[in-house]
């Protein structure tokens, strides 16, 4: 399993600063923004280059919006197309998100400097002495592109909370974003191929893998003390304590969709060249091409 709806920080600066490491809703983190925005800092760490798929940063910030402000059963709508992606719940989560990321002074180098830089190293700033940025939503991948003195010592360098919920509205619960890796049986007969597939699915499976790092079991049973540091045993639990857990919206829409027009998308709207109408509403028609040719 990925967990993304993760925000991160740098325990010396952020914390000595005092800022709160858990925001009860979105409101309590914009208050956090404006915090530290007021103190001469930017507050965001973004970067959203990544070469051919660059793009796929900002589409997950529109998902974590459209969980949030409208809850799991419109996301559910929302990617099976059963709303067109131009509907209102969907530019109303443009907005709020464009809020973020267009308010000056909020993201670190402004919007154009949020599409040139790499994914891979939007967070370094906040390592800085003093940090150029404080905080970024990304996945739990992201630990592995901190630098390398911060890998060594995650749990006393790091800190982490979820993305929080609403502060009011259609949804309140603390929904999670999120994505994974997908085992297929191709031979159904074979019965040890089908127990191995069982062991694969079950909670035990994965505990020498997670000891050595770099995984993540998608069960809220998996024995959590097989992780290697604090920082992956928080993940899991904020995953297991979450209402709600969805897979990446992108990745379950179609390839000429999710991976097509909702990326080169965001980046002409990010960038200024077409307002959240039209972003949408061209995305919307590339999904009914897409069906009208299945």
């Amino acid at each position: 399993m990925a967990v993304k709806s993760l925000v991160w920080y740098y325990q010396d600066a952020y914390a000595a600063a005092g800022y709160d490491t858990a925001p009860a809703d979105l409101d309590a983190l914009a208050d956090v923004a404006a915090q530290i925005r007021e103190s001469g800092t930017t507050p965001w760490c973004m970067g959203w280059n990544s070469d051919a798929a660059t793009g796929w940063v900002g589409t997950d910030w529109i998902e974590e919006y459209m969980l949030r402000l409208h809850g799991p059963d419109v996301y559910d709508d929302w990617t099976s197309h059963k709303i067109p992606f131009d509907d209102p719940k969907v530019i109303a989560a443009f907005e709020a998100f464009g809020e973020l990321v267009m308010t000056e002074g909020n993201v670190y180098g402004g919007t154009q400097a949020v599409l040139a830089t790499p994914f891979s190293e939007s967070i370094l700033p906040a390592f800085e002495d003093p940090p150029a940025c404080y905080i970024e939503r990304q996945g739990n991948f992201i630990t592995g592109f901190m630098p390398a003195d911060v890998q060594e010592n995650l749990d006393e360098e790091v800190g982490l909370f979820a993305f929080p919920p609403a502060a009011s509205g259609d949804y309140t619960g603390q929904p999670i974003l999120g994505g994974g890796d997908l085992a297929a049986l191709m031979n159904g007969n074979d019965e040890d191929a089908i127990a191995v597939m069982e062991f694969i699915a079950s909670d035990q499976f994965g505990g020498p893998w997670a000891e050595a790092g770099g995984w993540l079991s998608p069960h809220q049973t998996f024995d959590i003390s097989l992780y290697p540091d604090e920082i992956t045993r928080q993940t899991a639990e904020i995953v297991a304590s979450a209402d709600v857990f969805r897979f990446d919206g992108s990745d379950l829409m179609p390839g000429a969709v999710g991976a097509g027009t909702f990326w080169t998308g965001m980046v002409e709207w990010l960038s200024g060249e077409k307002t959240t109408e039209q972003v949408t509403a061209e995305i919307e028609q590339s999904w009914v091409e897409v069906e009208d040719n299945s």
